[in-house]
């Protein structure tokens, strides 16, 4: 974790955990300590028939598999 501020709003850098039920965990635990508003980025792997290794796609949506319901 880094914490500092961005101008004078206090920022922390976390990496969340693998998978989405460790993920929901350290999120309740940040908004335990205080933090309410979350930026998230992430990155998946994927090999499809017709696609080049190495090759950058941009999605536009994405299918939920499993793990922590939405509210």
């Amino acid at each position: 974790m880094w914490r500092g501020t961005l101008g004078t709003a206090p920022v922390l850098v976390a990496k969340l955990p693998i998978g989405a039920a460790a993920a929901t965990i350290a999120l309740d635990l940040l908004i335990a300590c205080g933090a309410r508003t979350f930026v998230m980025a992430g990155n998946a792997g994927s090999l499809p028939p017709d696609g080049a290794l190495g090759a950058t796609i941009g999605p536009t949506g994405s299918l939920r598999g499993g793990g922590v319901p939405y509210p």
